[in-house]
């Protein structure tokens, strides 16, 4: 079920103009922590999870307040 939300949340930070990219790393490091990681493809820098820190759960979080903001909402 992660595989099917992460393509989710994948195709919504694509939607956004945003892309999301997950840790390979084999074991947890202090600057990689196995998580998940934001980025702007154009200015090619991390949005949000500099150090991989994301959850799938702040990943929707965080996609859902960057939606809301493009919109004009917050």
């Amino acid at each position: 079920m992660d595989k099917v939300r992460e393509n989710r949340l994948r195709r919504h930070a694509a939607r956004l103009g945003l892309r999301l990219i997950k840790s390979r790393a084999q074991k947890y490091q202090q600057n990689n922590q196995g998580g998940y990681m934001i980025i702007d493809p154009e200015m090619k820098i991390p949005t949000q999870g500099v150090k991989f820190e994301l959850s799938l759960d702040e990943v929707e979080a965080f996609l859902k307040q960057h939606e809301e903001e493009l919109r004009g909402g917050k």
